[in-house]
């Protein structure tokens, strides 16, 4: 039996069980184990994630940009006068991610393993204009696996070190 039948196997009910005994105790469940440990063809060593923290967030922010120069009159007085203003719109979206990783040994029923990660991701765009606050662009929140990814990286590199 291969890891996708043993997921169908397990079904989804189960498998929200066993996440939520995980979250709450960061141990893989008694009687997952030992249904691993029956099922040959699977691998040694299970990992388990649990999402610790999530938030997506938007934001505007608006401000304007103003240069001066300097005019000098007949009578030799300077004055400090306005050259340009630049007005910017940038929109952001972030997402903050925090997350543990497990990794059981299913024969010995241990933990040999365990990590925690976290890291966030934003997306912006900036829109400016000479006459006015430009409309914000509209900016999608970062997935939250587009930000777990590059620490996934990071702890399978840990992992290849051990």
């Amino acid at each position: 039996m291969g890891l996708r039948e043993f997921r169908k196997k397990i079904g989804p009910v189960d498998h929200q069980r066993h996440s939520k005994y995980f979250s709450d105790h960061e141990i893989l469940a008694p009687d997952l184990l030992v249904c691993l440990r029956e099922n040959s063809g699977l691998p040694r060593y299970a990992m388990w994630m649990n999402i610790t923290a999530d938030v997506g967030d938007r934001d505007v922010n608006r401000r304007e940009r103003v240069s001066y120069r300097t005019e000098t009159d007949s009578e030799g007085n300077t004055e400090r006068v306005v050259d340009s203003v630049e007005y910017e719109t940038k929109s952001s979206a972030s997402r903050y991610v925090s997350f543990t990783a497990s990794i059981y040994d299913v024969q010995t029923e241990r933990r040999i393993w365990h990590a925690k990660a976290a890291r966030s991701r934003r997306n912006t765009a900036t829109t400016t204009s000479s006459f006015r606050y430009p409309p914000a662009r509209p900016v999608i929140v970062p997935g939250a696996f587009e930000v777990m990814e590059p620490a996934l990286e990071e702890l399978a590199v840990c992992l290849r070190e051990r």
